[in-house]
């Protein structure tokens, strides 16, 4: 039979005890409030997921040690089962933040990357050179705009400043390493 995992398991004993309530929609709620070692007390109903950025997390507070869980397992613990030790928490639309019940399913990390290159279509090899490439910041003109400036002598460090890359980019695109489908 599949573990949970440590911080799981404390944080989920907030569940169980009634200290936290997961809605139909997949949000967690803060029914009661610890202070120190004192027995928990009823507090006005406040969202227990904290945003760290891509995904929302839950916190509970242990014998002076704070424990951390994903949302989103908490959430398929608390609907369907445990989640054996091999799989994750994958969100089919996407949205990280979606903790909705019918939003989950287990997947491998092997199955999460085909998900994200087949079916979200987020994959860097996926035509994503040049503009179409979310990470750059640089358009088509900027990059022959720097080969031309680099052909007429001008330093790598001022054409870097200029464009907030560094030299090393620029030499890249100068030498074709980097922007080679653009001719010029």
């Amino acid at each position: 039979m599949p573990l949970m995992k440590h911080a799981e398991e404390a944080v989920y004993k907030e569940v169980q005890t009634g200290e936290l309530k997961i809605d139909s929609q997949g949000r967690i709620w803060r029914l009661m409030k610890r202070t120190g070692n004192r027995p928990p007390k009823l507090c006005r109903k406040v969202r227990a997921e904290h945003d760290t950025g891509q995904y929302l997390t839950v916190r509970a507070m242990f014998g002076n040690v704070r424990h951390y869980c994903q949302a989103s397992r908490l959430v398929y613990l608390h609907f369907f089962s445990l989640i054996p030790g091999i799989l994750t928490v994958n969100h089919k639309d996407g949205n990280k933040k979606n903790n909705r019940p019918t939003n989950l399913e287990l997947a491998t990390r092997k199955e999460q990357t085909k998900h994200a290159i087949h079916v979200l279509k987020r994959h860097r090899t996926l035509n994503q050179m040049g503009e179409r490439n979310s990470l750059t910041h640089l358009k088509n003109e900027d990059v022959m705009t720097i080969r031309i400036r680099r052909k007429q002598g001008e330093l790598l460090k001022a054409i870097a400043k200029d464009y907030k890359i560094t030299f090393q980019t620029v030499s890249r695109i100068c030498l074709g390493q980097i922007w080679r489908h653009l001719v010029g």
